[in-house]
């Protein structure tokens, strides 16, 4: 992965960490809501010795799906994902390259100021653990 996509990682991080409010993160007791989103998925190298002379990468790819958050109370809520992306290895010397991704995950949002707001508004800073 060059310095670029590293770049754009840490900017779409951190713009998901500013702008994104999961009214689950920090709603009352029993909240629960539907969020779909698009993104893109940032290649890289995907072995780690070349083939045939070359490194097999990931082609940049948009991303999308769907999320359920369900707040537990005001600390806590656990969030069911589902995701699709339709990348493609690159730099291969034969062979289907789709790589078309289904993903699943299951993840606990833990509220790390469930009383913080800034400007009048409310403002979510959460953390994640998930699997999937």
């Amino acid at each position: 992965m060059n310095a670029k996509h590293g770049l754009h990682g840490w900017i779409v991080a951190i713009t998901t960490l500013v702008l994104v409010v999961s009214r689950a993160a920090l709603a009352d007791t029993a909240s629960h809501d539907l969020q779909i989103y698009a993104d893109e998925l940032f290649g890289g190298r995907l072995t780690s010795i070349p083939l045939t002379g070359r490194y097999a990468v990931l082609n940049d790819n948009a991303t999308f799906g769907g999320r359920y958050p369900y707040g537990l109370s005001r600390w806590f809520a656990v969030r069911l994902e589902a995701g699709y992306s339709a990348g493609r290895a690159a730099r291969l010397a034969v062979g289907d390259s789709s790589l078309g991704r289904t993903t699943a995950d299951l993840d606990i949002l833990f509220n790390l100021a469930p009383a913080l707001t800034v400007g009048g508004r409310r403002v979510v800073l959460y953390t994640e653990l998930g699997v999937g």
